[in-house]
């Protein structure tokens, strides 16, 4: 199985995928936006990746997370382009494809039946109610709301640069709640992070305006 850092690090490759299917789609990008992408890489490398193993067979499906994430935000930003007052609807369709897919691989797993004792029992559990309330609720159904609104306002690309930010969040969650060590990778991998952000904002704020084409008039019809 791959480690959770490797895993970690792979998924932030999100960054990565949305530039190269804009270029696919015949879209021109700046320099600032691979510079960001490649800073964000390297900086979820040196924050994740300190004391990695060697590459598994797990790692070839962890491959997977980037793949699938920048492909969502990408079509999330066309979706939101299209129908840019849509954004709960879309949310609401995203999560229930999540919920039909985790509901069936819950039946699939489970051979076809479910144990309702053992659902009970975790439903009368205070504390796993709470966590999956939280994970449902916060980190889910919150969290896909916020970013198909982001992606209407920004780039898939620019919203993956954002993204990448979330091990420097978790390493700083982890050093004040849990009280874990913080080591120069992290302080390095961190600064990479925060410059890819910084390279992100500064590209798309000197990009020059589109210009305003003309629309033709309609001519009469003699």
């Amino acid at each position: 199985t791959a480690d959770a850092s490797t895993a970690a690090f792979l998924c932030s490759l999100a960054v990565v995928v949305c530039p190269l299917l804009d270029v696919l789609e015949g879209k021109k990008l700046s320099a600032c936006s691979w510079a960001s992408a490649g800073l964000a890489v390297a900086g979820a490398g040196v924050l994740e990746l300190g004391g990695a193993s060697a590459p598994c067979a797990g790692d070839l499906w962890a491959l997977l997370q980037p793949v699938m994430f920048g492909t969502a935000f990408w079509k999330t930003e066309q979706a939101m382009k299209k129908f840019p007052d849509q954004a709960l609807p879309l949310t609401a369709i995203q999560i229930l494809t999540v919920a039909a897919a985790a509901a069936s691989w819950a039946l699939v797993d489970a051979g076809g039946s479910i144990d309702l004792e053992m659902v009970k029992g975790l439903v009368s559990d205070g504390h796993v109610m709470a966590a999956l309330l939280w994970t449902g609720l916060g980190t889910t159904a919150l969290t896909v709301v916020l970013e198909t609104w982001a992606l209407g306002q920004l780039s898939s690309a620019e919203t993956t640069v954002l993204f990448s930010t979330e091990p420097l969040w978790g390493t700083a969650f982890a050093h004040a709640l849990l009280g874990e060590h913080v080591g120069l990778n992290a302080y390095a991998g961190g600064a990479l992070i925060l410059a890819a952000c910084a390279s992100s904002f500064l590209g798309s704020s000197s990009a020059p305006p589109a210009a305003d084409v003309p629309q033709q008039q309609p001519q009469k019809a003699k």
